[in-house]
């Protein structure tokens, strides 16, 4: 298990306490610590400063499946990081995701795609063109704005850190990145699209809730 953007200064005996609680279940625990200006700031994050100053995580496989709590815990940081760390020791290591949401190849604002900004208004994701993919193909492909923000540390770790051999060197854009055939598998658009609107209304009615409760 990775905890993910820790604060010493704020939360570390919470912290403590919930990690030696998981070892007492015999779960293997790793740190990794929050980094000033992520994920803009890509020389700091690039750094023994910051993807540096994150625990190695030991892996015996060659494949690994990483998978989070919830939207924005952390999982893509996580992978870089490993990257950063791994080249630190000699391993080359890479990354790819499944993302079934939004789904690249549909319109901005296509129901799917507005359900999905729906359902992770909480966090602020909000879907975009991807402007790398744009540049790199001409062509207009979906994507979301972390991931593009998170772009130019996965264009560092290309530059600095891989090899050219390394399938990573081939991405161009976050949509490159991204193994996603969601779009393909639409046989009845009308009632993706019902189901969409229907997502739509009880995430607003979900939202309101927590507004009325002051959460």
């Amino acid at each position: 298990m990775v905890i993910n953007n820790i604060d010493i200064q704020d939360s570390f005996d919470k912290i403590l306490e919930f990690e030696q609680d998981f070892q007492r279940k015999n779960y293997r625990v790793w740190e990794r610590y929050k980094i000033p200006g992520y994920p803009h700031n890509t020389k700091g994050v690039l750094s023994e400063s910051g993807f540096g100053n994150d625990d190695h995580i030991p892996l015996t496989k060659n494949l690994v499946l990483v998978t989070g709590a919830a939207s924005n815990s952390g999982k893509l940081s996580t992978c870089l990081g490993q990257i950063y760390n791994d080249h630190q020791i000699g391993i080359e290591s890479g990354y790819a995701k499944y993302e079934t949401f939004p789904i690249w190849n549909l319109p901005l604002k296509h129901p799917v795609n507005l359900a999905y900004e729906a359902a992770t208004a909480d966090i602020n994701d909000y879907n975009m063109i991807d402007p790398y993919h744009k540049k790199a193909y001409n062509k207009d492909s979906v994507n979301y704005n972390r991931d593009v923000e998170a772009f130019e540390v996965i264009m560092g770790i290309v530059e600095k850190t891989i090899s050219k051999e390394n399938f990573m060197s081939t991405y161009k854009s976050p949509t490159d990145m991204g193994i996603n055939d969601a779009g393909f598998c639409i046989t009845d658009d009308e009632i993706v699209t019902i189901a969409s609107l229907e997502e739509i209304k009880r995430r607003k009615l979900w939202y309101q809730q927590m507004i009325d409760r002051n959460e």
